[in-house]
Parts: structure tokens; sequence; C-alpha cells
């Protein structure tokens, strides 16, 4: 790969998360101060700023599939017209079932969260008991996480096998 193009990734997705973080600190402002106005219940303030966090940060992924969407299809119509919608589907499948597993696991995780803050807010003496760490689930989030890394080796080995194809086909076509 390009240094150069690879830099430019690397800043894009830099920029991409650095992003995310300031709109998830606006919801979460946002929510809180119009929660704030509503209730003083600190528990229904802290659920209502997740949930906008998970709101803001699932639209966030929609819209960065959708542009890379745009953009793999103009490069797709460039290379080959012919294969079009049969490619296109693939993409549409593919950037669903990625949205889908990002809202998965994003909510989980920001629903994890939901006790700690709570506690850390009111202090030790919450009616809210927070559960210690069950090993169980310590296992099945490790799992997760190993699952979703195999998914990513295959989506890149997917993606360099479907780069090298490209390449050959245009090779071919030169000739």
């Amino acid at each position: 790969m390009n240094k150069r193009l690879l830099k430019n990734l690397v800043v894009i997705r830099v920029i991409y998360i650095v992003l995310a973080i300031l709109v998830a600190a606006i919801f979460a402002a946002l929510i809180a101060v119009i929660a704030t106005l509503i209730t003083e219940d600190i528990e229904t303030i802290v659920i209502s700023c997740l949930a906008g966090i998970w709101i803001a940060e699932v639209i966030l992924y929609i819209a960065r599939c959708k542009i890379t969407f745009n953009k793999r299809m103009k490069a797709i119509v460039e290379v080959d017209e012919s294969k079009i919608i049969k490619k296109k589907n693939n993409l549409i499948k593919q950037y669903v079932i990625s949205t889908v597993v990002f809202a998965l696991v994003l909510g989980f995780t920001v629903y994890n969260l939901k006790d700690g803050i709570v506690t850390d807010i009111i202090g030790g003496t919450s009616s809210n008991k927070t559960e210690s760490m069950n090993e169980n689930w310590l296992i099945i989030k490790i799992g997760i996480v190993i699952i979703l890394l195999v998914i990513l080796l295959i989506r890149l080995r997917a993606r360099k096998r479907y780069k090298d194809k490209m390449v050959n086909e245009t090779a071919k076509q030169n000739l």
C-alpha cells in the first residue's frame, strides 16, 4: 500500500474518532441540560445521556457507511458496470450488518456503564447495587471481542482479494 494513501486513511480515521467524541459530548451535554429541567432523578438523567450518546454514535456510523457506500459505488461504476447490481446488493448487506453489530455492541457497552456512573455520582450509599464482576461475563465479553477481530480480519482479507482481482482485471483489459 502506498505510504501517502495509508497516511491519509489514518488521518481520516483519527478525524472521524475526534468528531465522534465531540458529537457524543455535545449530545450528552444537551440531553443532560434538558433532562435536569424535567427531572432531578440522577439515574434518569444518566440513562437519557447514555441513550443520547448511543443514538448520536449510531447516526454517525450510518452517515459514515452511506458516504463510504457512495464512494465505492462510484469506483464500481468506473471499473465495471456489468456487475453493479450484485456488488451494490452485497455492499448494502455489508453495511446493514456492520451497522447492526455496531449498534448492538455499543448499546451493550453503554448499558453496562450506567450502574458505574450512577454509583460514582451518588456515592457508595446508593440504593442501586451494582453487580460484582462475574467471570462468566468477562469470558463472554472477551469472546465477543475475539469474534469481532476475526470478522475484521476476514473483511480485510476479502478486501485485499477484491483489490488484487480488480488490479488483475484492469491489467488484462489494458493488454
